[in-house]
C-alpha cells in the first residue's frame, strides 16, 4: 500500500497481481474511485451467529453464521452427471451439523481439518439440518469477520474474480489510514439535503451494520449521480442560451391548406403538439425538445409539418434516421404527401445515405429519381434541395448547407452524443450570424417515465402524443398457429419477431435462423415465408422488404429491424418469439408495428422463460405505452429507454429514475450551485470530479 492515497491513485499501484488488474479492466475498474464505486448488488444476512443446537429453531431458507471446528470432509461423485457433492462436518459445544457444497473443489482445501471456522449459509431441513451454499472464512483472534457473520455485500464479477476479492480489498481501503480524503460536494449541499459524507457512505455500503446504514449509504450515492447529471444539463442549457436560431414564421395559409389536404384526419394531440414545435420554432431561443409517442401515433407526420414549414421560409432542415430503409421510406412518405398538395412551392427532397442518392422532381414527371451523389452534394450545398433525409451520411464531411435552421433525428437514442452535435454543427458553422444553431426536434417512439425524463432529459421539453387509434389484441399460445393460419388463408401477412439471429448456448430462446426453417419447412410450408436480420447485405434486405410489401411473401422472420426499420401498414399478424427478452416497452413498439392501416391486428406473444407471467400480463391489461414504461422502469431498470451503454445512463443507480424527491433534491441543489458559479470556480474539488462524470456519461 502506497503512503498515500486518493480516488484517482492507479489500482496498478496497489499490491494487486497483474492478472486481477486486467480481469478488473473488463469490469472498467482502474482507480481506487471505481473499485470503492463497484458497489454491492446485494446483501446476505449473514448477522445471525447462532450454535449449532440452536439450528433446529430456523425455517428452511434462513440464513445464519455458525462457529465450528471442523471435523471432516469428503466428496463424492454423481454416477453419469457431472456432479461432485462436498460435505463438511462441523462441530461446536452444542453439537454437530453438515454443509453441503455442489461442484465447489476449492472448499477442500479451504475446510482444514482441525481449523476453527465461521460457516455461513442457508438453512436446508432436507431430512436433516444442514446448511447450503455456505461461506467458509477462518476464525483468528482480534479479527472482525469479513465474508460472514454480518450483512455481507455480494458484487458484480466476472470470470477469474469473485465477490470476496472485492470485499478484501475494498475494506484494505477503506480501513487504511492513508485514504482519507475531503468530500466533493459542498458542506452547503451535504447539510440542505441530509447526505452523508462521501467517506461515511462508502462504509455504510460496503460494510453495513444494518440495513438503514445500506439505505443511507445508497441515498447518499444516488443523490450524487443525480446531483452531477443535473449540473452537467444545467451547464448544457446554459451553454446552449448563449446560441441564437432564426426564426421560422408560421405559413399559416400554406399549412392549413396541406393539413386539410391530408388522406386523413390529425388528432388533437398531433394539432397540439405540431403548434407546439411551430411556437419553438419562431422564436430566436434554439428549440430543443423532445417529441415522444408510440408507434403509429402519428410523430411523422408533425415532424413533416415542421420540416414544410421550414422550407417554406426558404430555409433548409435535415432528417436523420437510424437505418438506411427507414430513410428511403421517409423520404418516399414526404414526397408523396407534398405532390399531392395543391400549393404552388412544393419543396425539393432528397434523401442521402451511404449507398443511395435521390431527389424528387417535378409531380408531372414522377415523384422521385436517382442523382449523381456530387450533384445532389452541390444542389444541398447551394440550397437548392429544401429538406435532406440521410443517416449518419448527414453528418458526412463532403456535405454542407447554405442555410441549415431546423434538424430532426428520428430514434435520437440510436444516435451518439457525438454524431447529434455534429449535424447540429452543419448549422452552426455555416451561419453568417455569430453563435447560431439550428433548431433541433429529436424523436422517440419509446415511452420515458417522467422521472426518467426529468432525470435523463433535465429541462429538456418535450412532447408525448399519447393517443393511438388500432386496437390490439393477444391471443394464447397454445393456438397460434393455427390461428395465424386461418387468417394467412384470407390473405393477411404475418411478422415473427426472435431476439436473436442464430442458437445460442440458451437454447430456450428462438432464433431467426431456427424458425425460419421450422416455419419454411413444417408450420407454414404451404406459404411463402422470408427472412431478415441485421447482418444482411442492406441491397438484400431492401429486396426482401420490397418482396413483403408486394405480398410475394405471406411470412416475414425476423428481429427487431422491423422496430425502427420498416413501415408496412397493411401486416395485421405478429407473433413475438422469447417475449422474456424484450422489455415491456419494446414489447410495446413492436406490436405497435400491426395494424396500422386500420384492419384488426393481432399480437400473439409467447415466453419461454417461466419466471414472465406477471410482467407480460401488464402487457395484455394496457395499450398505454407510458403505463408500461413506468411498469418496466420498476422491474427493469433504465437501460432500455436511454439506449443501453451507449447513452451511459444504464450504470447509474436505479434510484435516481424512480424517486422523484431525490431527483427534485438532486436538481434544486444543482440550480443553487450553477446560478451563483457556473464554472464552479468556487468548488475546485467538484470541478474535477464532475469533469470526471463527463467523461464516463454521455450527456443528451
Amino acid at each position: 500500500m502506497p503512503h498515500s492515497l486518493s480516488l484517482s491513485t492507479s489500482l496498478s499501484d496497489l499490491s494487486i497481481p497483474k492478472k486481477f488488474l486486467d480481469i478488473l479492466a473488463r469490469l472498467h475498474i482502474y482507480r481506487v474511485e471505481d473499485l470503492l464505486f463497484h458497489t454491492p448488488r446485494k446483501y446476505n444476512d449473514y448477522s445471525r451467529r447462532v450454535s449449532i443446537a440452536e439450528l433446529e429453531n430456523f425455517e428452511a431458507n434462513s440464513q445464519v453464521t455458525i462457529i465450528g471446528t471442523v471435523i471432516s470432509k469428503y466428496q463424492k461423485k454423481i454416477p453419469g452427471k457431472n456432479l461432485r457433492i462436498i460435505e463438511g462436518t462441523f462441530e461446536d459445544d452444542t453439537g454437530r451439523m453438515k454443509a453441503v457444497w455442489f461442484n465447489q473443489q476449492f472448499i477442500l482445501k479451504q475446510a482444514q481439518e482441525g481449523a476453527r471456522m465461521a460457516v455461513a449459509g442457508t438453512v436446508s431441513r432436507d431430512g436433516h439440518i444442514s446448511l447450503r451454499e455456505a461461506v467458509l472464512e477462518s476464525v483468528k483472534a482480534g479479527k472482525s469477520l469479513l465474508h460472514t457473520g454480518r450483512l455481507v455485500p455480494e458484487y458484480s464479477t466476472t470470470k477469474g474474480i469473485t465477490s470476496r476479492f472485492f470485499r478484501y480489498h475494498i475494506a484494505l481501503l477503506l480501513t487504511s489510514s492513508y485514504l482519507p480524503f475531503d468530500d466533493y460536494l459542498p458542506d452547503e449541499i451535504r447539510e440542505t439535503y441530509e447526505v452523508e459524507h462521501l467517506f461515511g457512505a462508502l462504509r455504510q455500503v460496503h460494510f453495513p451494520q444494518t440495513r438503514e446504514e445500506v439505505e443511507r449509504g445508497q441515498y447518499r450515492l444516488a443523490f450524487e449521480e443525480a446531483f452531477f447529471l443535473q449540473l452537467s444539463l444545467l451547464q448544457q442549457r446554459m451553454h446552449l442560451q448563449t446560441f441564437t436560431a432564426t426564426p421560422l414564421s408560421f405559413k399559416k395559409k400554406e399549412i392549413q391548406s396541406f393539413v386539410s389536404e391530408l388522406p386523413f384526419e390529425l388528432t388533437n394531440a398531433q394539432r397540439k403538439t405540431a403548434w407546439e414545435i411551430i411556437k419553438d420554432t419562431g422564436t430566436t431561443l434554439p428549440m430543443n425538445r423532445l417529441l415522444e409517442g408510440d408507434v403509429g401515433s402519428g410523430k411523422t407526420i408533425v415532424a413533416t409539418i415542421a420540416l414544410l414549414n421550414t422550407a417554406l421560409n426558404n430555409q433548409q432542415a435535415a432528417f436523420m434516421a437510424p437505418t438506411e430503409v427507414l430513410a428511403l421510406q421517409h423520404f418516399e412518405r414526404l414526397v408523396g404527401l407534398f405532390h399531392q398538395t395543391s400549393f404552388i412551392q412544393v419543396p425539393k427532397v432528397a434523401v442521402l445515405t451511404g449507398s443511395q442518392a435521390r431527389v424528387s422532381t417535378d409531380p408531372d414527371l414522377g415523384s422521385w429519381t436517382k442523382i449523381d451523389r456530387k450533384t445532389l452534394l452541390r444542389q444541398i450545398s447551394s440550397g437548392e434541395v429544401h429538406i435532406v433525409i440521410g443517416t449518419h451520411a448527414l453528418i458526412s464531411e463532403h456535405l454542407t448547407f447554405q442555410n441549415l435552421t431546423f434538424t430532426l433525428i428520428d430514434e435520437q437514442h440510436r444516435f451518439g452524443v457525438n454524431q447529434r452535435a455534429r449535424l447540429q454543427e452543419k448549422g452552426v458553422a455555416l451561419s453568417p450570424y455569430a453563435h447560431t444553431m439550428p433548431h433541433l426536434l429529436s424523436m422517440t417512439a419509446t415511452p420515458i417515465p417522467r422521472t426518467l425524463a426529468l432525470t435523463a432529459y433535465g429541462d429538456l421539453l418535450i412532447s408525448r402524443i399519447s393517443e393511438r387509434p388500432p386496437k390490439v389484441a393477444e391471443s394464447d399460445r397454445a393456438k397460434a398457429y393455427q390461428f395465424l393460419r386461418d387468417n394467412l388463408a384470407q390473405g393477411e401477412q404475418l411478422f415473427v419477431v426472435c431476439p436473436q439471429i442464430e442458437e445460442s448456448e440458451d437454447s430456450s430462446t428462438r432464433s431467426v435462423f431456427t424458425e425460419y426453417e421450422k416455419l419454411q419447412n413444417d408450420v407454414y410450408s404451404d406459404f411463402p415465408v422470408a427472412m431478415l436480420h441485421g447482418q444482411m447485405p442492406q441491397e438484400e434486405k431492401q429486396q426482401v422488404i420490397s418482396a413483403f410489401q408486394q405480398k410475394e411473401y405471406a411470412v416475414l422472420v425476423s428481429t427487431t429491424v422491423i422496430e425502427v426499420g420498416v413501415d408496412l401498414p397493411e401486416v395485421n399478424l405478429m407473433l413475438i418469439e422469447s417475449a422474456e427478452r424484450f422489455g415491456l416497452a419494446q414489447l410495446h413498439q413492436l406490436r405497435g408495428r400491426v395494424g396500422r392501416g386500420g384492419g384488426q391486428a393481432y399480437c400473439l406473444v409467447a415466453a419461454s422463460g417461466e419466471d414472465q407471467p406477471e410482467r407480460l400480463q401488464a402487457l395484455e391489461q394496457t395499450t398505454d405505452g407510458f403505463e408500461l414504461a413506468e411498469y418496466d422502469l420498476t422491474y427493469r431498470g433504465p437501460g432500455q429507454f436511454t439506449g443501453g451503454e451507449q447513452s451511459g445512463y444504464s450504470s447509474l443507480r436505479p434510484e435516481i429514475f424512480t424517486d422523484a424527491e431525490l431527483l427534485d433534491a438532486a436538481r434544486s441543489g444543482a440550480h443553487s450551485i450553477i446560478t451563483d458559479d457556473p464554472t464552479l470556480h468556487q468548488y475546485p474539488d467538484l470541478r474535477t470530479k464532475l469533469e470526471r462524470f463527463q467523461q464516463t456519461m454521455h450527456i443528451e
